[in-house]
Parts: C-alpha cells; structure tokens; sequence
C-alpha cells in the first residue's frame, strides 16, 4: 500500500502504530492466557532471552561499527553488579549507561 498525501500522513502513521501496539497486546494476552492452560516444561529458556540479545549485538555493532556503547554497557553493568543491591542492578545499570552515553553524545 502507497503512503497518503503529506495532510493525512500523521493520521495514517498513527492508525498503523495503534494497530501493531494492539497486535503486541492482543498477542500477549493470548499467550499469557494459553499459557496457563497448556503446561509445557520450560527448562533452557532462559537462555533464549540471552541469545536474543547476544544477535541484538552483533546486529548493532555491525550497523555502527563502534566498540564504545559495549564497551560502556560492560563496564557500567560489572560496575553495578559489584556496587549495587541485585533488585536494583538492572535499573540501575540502564539508566547509567544511557547517561552516560547521552553525555559523551552531547560533547561530540
């Protein structure tokens, strides 16, 4: 399908986000509720989740080809892992890297 004219563009950008926001939505709760019907053993899964951020990286660095953003991520996230309390980590971590990646963004 082509895109509208420029005075209906907004409102057909924002019809197609509604509808993949309510796709993801939808599709949550019916997982979340299939889910509890079907009981299926889910041992190494976990390892998934870090899989799929593993080919996120490599995606990413291919695309910037920059080492700095790992490089910062790595050394905040060891650095919270030692300092901060485990619940904490997570957010925290996060939210340090993205600071310090916008700081460094701004003095370039």
């Amino acid at each position: 399908m082509d895109e509208p004219e420029q005075q209906s563009r907004a409102r057909y950008y924002f019809y197609i986000s509604l509808l993949n926001h309510l796709y993801w939505v939808t599709g949550t709760l019916m997982g979340a509720l299939i889910g509890q019907v079907i009981k299926t053993d889910l041992r190494g899964m976990d390892f998934a989740l870090t899989a799929l951020f593993v080919v996120l990286v490599i995606e990413q660095y291919r695309k910037i080809r920059s080492l700095r953003p790992f490089l910062i991520g790595t050394v905040v996230g060891i650095i919270c892992i030692v300092a901060v309390a485990s619940q904490y980590m997570l957010l925290v971590s996060i939210l340090s890297g993205t600071v310090i990646l916008l700081l460094l963004r701004k003095k370039s």
